[in-house]
């Protein structure tokens, strides 16, 4: 304490300095949780896409689970990297191997 009547001042902390430390800590975690990830097609390369979609076959819904997107997004992504869309049946004759 201070001599001034036992009154903290303000670089010993109290009330204001504590407020403005949670203040401080609150707009630092919302604009954390505000952050929106990079696009996925700045995440994922045309070449990424082309070995597992292409050449090793994994279909549309394999790719979405291990890139943690979904379907419509790995579709949009092969079309903008113009690479050949397989038809249902053409993705499981690769799965199957025929």
């Amino acid at each position: 304490m201070s001599a001034m009547g036992g009154k903290r001042t303000f670089a010993q902390g109290g009330y204001w300095t504590d407020l403005v430390a949670r203040i401080a800590r609150h707009l630092t975690l919302w604009h954390r949780l505000s952050m929106k990830p990079a696009p996925l097609h700045t995440r994922v390369s045309k070449e990424l896409l082309e070995r597992l979609y292409v050449k090793e076959g994994l279909s549309t819904l394999a790719l979405a689970e291990r890139l943690g997107t979904n379907r419509e997004t790995i579709r949009k992504l092969i079309h903008r990297y113009q690479l050949p869309m397989r038809s249902k049946g053409a993705g499981m004759a690769v799965k199957d191997g025929s």
